[in-house]
């Protein structure tokens, strides 16, 4: 949390969001714990081989990036893999990211088209915020249950 606390600090006065300090961190809190609770299953499954650890996890990190929407628009990813971004908690933090700095864009030149069409190219929704929230918590959960089931049954292989 520290570490998350410092970086959001720097970068948040630094870049000048015009959103809420607070709202910034716990979004950016709740990306850092969901990315964590990944690689802890990605580490669990892994072994103990520390190579094989540090090959998977960008397999699983920077598909997230490709799937939020800022690269290549969600209805343009083939149907078959466009599940994936439900999976990503990089998905709803930057929704709710989003959704904090760029909701009211009406004191900017073309402000609010160039702000809606953002929101609408990532599909984020105001109404849905609170959804984000619980669904970025019910992931952190489900990854470290599964990390943890993980890491229990290959211990119980060895002992």
């Amino acid at each position: 949390a520290l570490q998350t606390a410092i970086i959001v600090a720097i970068t948040f006065y630094m870049i000048q969001f015009q959103g809420d300090f607070l709202y910034f961190l716990l979004a950016c809190y709740a990306l850092a714990m969901g990315s964590t609770a990944i690689a802890v299953v990605l580490g669990a499954l892994s072994g103990s081989s520390t190579k094989i650890a540090n090959t998977t996890l960008p397999l699983a990190l920077l598909p997230q990036m490709l799937f939020i929407g800022y690269f290549v628009q969600p209805e343009l990813i083939p149907t078959w893999l466009n599940w994936f971004h439900y999976c990503c908690p990089m998905t709803y933090s930057t929704r709710l990211l989003l959704l904090q700095e760029f909701s009211d864009c009406s004191d900017v030149l073309l402000g609010d088209y160039a702000c809606n069409l953002l929101l609408t190219s990532v599909k984020a929704e105001e109404d849905d915020t609170w959804r984000y929230w619980i669904i970025l918590g019910v992931q952190f959960v489900l990854l470290r249950l599964a990390g943890l089931i993980i890491m229990q049954r290959s211990a119980n292989k060895f002992y």
